[in-house]
């Protein structure tokens, strides 16, 4: 949740209704990711010098670190560390505990700025999703391993009219849907990427 005041998240139990809010002063979040436990949460804040946010749901303790080269848009909390997306199709990584923050950035061949990453939460396939303005957005699919990200498969570019507003992948994992900016949703086969 934002306020032009002061930005805050707002932790809701969804069996009993009961919400609580962490403040947030120094962070007016642009995006939103939870661990695999749920217990922390990693935000992409506007704020250059605390761009890279990290709280602890269960103790309200916040940690923030700059971003090593420009401003992150999108962010998604991995097992092993969190991916970081910014403008021009850039992918960067930190630390769970935000430590260390890779200055070493990976193309993830869509030119649109990285917003949201949907995916495997092991990071082996990672769909991209860019900027919803016009023809401005793509989506691709990346997967990381070890110390490098690759473009795995290009499944949607900006130049065909297709702009993805957002994309989700199905409970089960076996498909990905992306919702395109004239009303349309086209779902692909995570196995091969098939339409």
């Amino acid at each position: 949740a934002y306020s032009a005041a002061e930005g805050h998240l707002v932790i809701a139990d969804s069996a009993s209704g009961e919400a609580r809010e962490i403040a947030l002063p120094t962070c007016s979040p642009l995006a939103l990711s939870l661990s695999a436990d749920a217990t922390t949460a990693y935000l992409a804040c506007f704020e250059m010098d605390t761009n890279l946010t990290r709280v602890d749901l269960r103790t309200g303790e916040t940690t923030s670190a700059p971003a090593p080269h420009q401003v992150a848009l999108g962010v998604r909390a991995l097992n092993d560390g969190v991916i970081w997306g910014g403008p021009g199709g850039v992918v960067f990584r930190s630390a769970l505990d935000l430590t260390s923050v890779e200055p070493v950035t990976y193309d993830a061949g869509c030119a649109a700025p990285i917003r949201k990453f949907v995916g495997a939460q092991d990071g082996g396939a990672l769909i991209t999703v860019g900027d919803a303005t016009g023809l401005q957005a793509c989506a691709t699919v990346i997967a990381l391993g070890g110390a490098d990200a690759k473009v795995s498969r290009f499944i949607l570019d900006s130049t065909d009219a297709n702009a993805v507003p957002d994309a989700a992948v199905s409970p089960d994992g076996q498909l990905v849907a992306y919702g395109l900016a004239d009303g349309r949703v086209r779902v692909f086969n995570i196995e091969g990427y098939a339409p």
